[in-house]
């Protein structure tokens, strides 16, 4: 139930907005499938075009709380326009803990994001289709596959000064290493 479809089904060719791709992000955090902790979040985020009213406000005032989205201006999400398939993606590698010292702000984000993404492998299935330019709106297939790379192969980081992102850590002499898919839904990789 992360990823949910609508009256009309999950419709994979048709593109999806700002705001869906924020209450996926928020349920692949949290583990909230059913949205019963979001209503504690409607009001954050200070962007004027996010009216509590909407069904995606919380979603979108969790993320923008935690630092996971941006707005497309300081006041402003824009969460009815069309995500690209750059901006689904930072949302996501946000989520799992990148982009603390602002690597995805500025002229060059999408190249630090594909850079990061391809360093992970996240894009190596992307990049054999024929989906594979992510600078135009995403459809529902690709953010789905993205989300899916993104919870299974990508490892939570924390970030230190003296070392960088860093994706493993040592709990009483055991090193454990975490993606959002294992930690909240059990998500297993096998070869």
């Amino acid at each position: 139930k992360v990823f949910q479809g609508d009256e009309n089904g999950f419709r994979p060719a048709d593109t999806i907005t700002r705001g869906e791709v924020a209450a996926i992000i928020y349920r692949l955090i949290t583990g909230d499938v059913e949205g019963n902790r979001v209503p504690v979040y409607n009001g954050f985020g200070g962007f004027t075009d996010v009216s509590a009213d909407e069904w995606f406000a919380p979603y979108v005032g969790y993320l923008a709380n935690d630092q996971i989205i941006k707005g497309e201006t300081n006041t402003t999400f824009n969460p009815y326009s069309s995500v690209t398939g750059y901006e689904a993606l930072a949302m996501m590698l946000r989520a799992v803990g990148y982009d603390v010292n602002g690597e995805f702000t500025g002229p060059e984000w999408r190249t630090q994001v594909a850079a990061t993404a391809t360093e992970l492998h996240v894009l190596d299935k992307i990049n054999a289709t024929r989906y594979a330019n992510l600078n135009n709106p995403a459809t529902r297939e690709v953010v789905a596959e993205l989300l899916f790379e993104v919870a299974y192969l990508v490892e939570t980081v924390t970030y230190t000064p003296a070392f960088g992102y860093q994706t493993a850590y040592v709990t009483a002499g055991q090193v454990n290493k975490d993606t959002l898919g294992w930690k909240n839904f059990g998500l297993t990789c096998k070869t």
